[in-house]
């Protein structure tokens, strides 16, 4: 059997039913930390699936680890909404005492 490279973990926060935070694996110990903030919750260390395209974790080297730009496409949106303005005439004057 040919030596395998390491496998590379994510450690997964888990606590009231939800996942609430995945740490990359040299984080482990931020993970643990985290998990002390919250009653109950479990660190669940799980390897990364390794069916994942190269060209996604080559991806995410770039995105987390370097300095490097990321080269994923973006599409740019600009939205514009329409606001009407606000109506105070409805609010109670607070410094008023209430009427009997």
């Amino acid at each position: 059997m040919p030596d395998e490279p390491p496998k590379e973990y994510v450690h997964i926060v888990i606590g009231g039913g939800i996942v609430l935070a995945a740490y990359k694996s040299y984080a482990a110990d931020s993970a643990e930390m985290h998990k002390l903030c919250i009653t109950g919750a479990i660190v669940h260390s799980v390897p990364l699936l390794e069916r994942v395209p190269p060209e996604i974790l080559e991806d995410q080297l770039t995105e987390y680890e370097s300095t490097a730009d990321d080269d994923t496409p973006v599409e740019q949106r600009r939205d514009t909404v329409e606001m009407k303005p606000f109506d105070l005439s409805d609010l109670d004057d607070q410094t008023t005492p209430p009427k009997k």
